[in-house]
């Protein structure tokens, strides 16, 4: 579809139904997950150190705190009809994406002891 005429020099914002923060994220793979996952807010400078000591390259690391930063500040929590109009299909909602791969992620708790 996108690549039809009609479309240059256009962005869209993609989304799903609703804009959801981390807490709410872990709180509805929980519940598919079958075991209590947590997002912990860590502070920038101990999530760039976590992240460098994993192995992360800095430039990219850097680029993760700069989104992590603008998910703090609400900077996506912009819910668009961009998909729909696209598609004629409505979004599916986060709870969906969850049932859809709930054995994967009851797969990898299992595996997280």
């Amino acid at each position: 579809m996108l690549a039809a005429t009609g479309h240059e020099g256009k962005s869209y914002a993609l989304t799903g139904p609703e804009a959801l923060n981390n807490r709410q994220v872990a709180e509805k793979l929980s519940r598919v997950a079958g075991r209590k996952i947590s997002y912990v807010d860590l502070p920038p400078a101990d999530l760039k150190n976590g992240m460098l000591s994993a192995g992360v390259p800095e430039w990219f690391a850097d680029a993760l705190l700069d989104l992590q930063r603008l998910y703090r500040e609400g900077g996506a929590s912009l819910v668009t009809n961009d998909f729909e109009r696209l598609t004629d299909r409505k979004p599916i909602s986060f709870d969906q994406f969850a049932r859809d791969y709930a054995t994967a992620f009851q797969a990898e708790a299992k595996a997280a002891g």
